[in-house]
């Protein structure tokens, strides 16, 4: 789904700067976009690798209903939040260092 709407968001900037020609820096803001929208996708797959191990552990365990098998899914889910944990991290620092320097950053009109 992520990268049908990152194809439309691209169709429709690029069918918007063929009709308004002020607009030069839109071919620029596409790429950034699709790089973007690229490492997001790209992170969106980690952590459906990670429930995929999560889910396959807990199926051997409901069939074997043994206790390593339960350790084993228990540590998948470990792993998934683990991963969830630093991206939150990750994003929450971005974001604040993005806020502090917008305060910096004058803007041109």
């Amino acid at each position: 789904m992520l990268l049908l709407f990152m194809a439309l968001g691209i169709y429709f900037i690029a069918t918007e700067t063929k009709t308004d020609a002020q607009k030069v820096e839109l071919p620029a803001k596409t790429i950034i976009m699709t790089l973007g929208y690229g490492f997001v996708t790209l992170l969106l797959i980690f952590p459906t690798l990670k429930l995929s191990k999560y889910a396959s552990k807990i199926s051997q365990m409901s069939e074997s209903g043994s206790f390593a098998d339960l350790a084993a899914a228990l540590a998948e889910q470990r792993r998934f939040w683990r991963f969830c944990g630093i991206l939150t991290i990750i994003h929450v620092t971005l974001t604040l260092l993005l806020l502090i320097g917008s305060l910096f950053v004058k803007r041109i009109s």
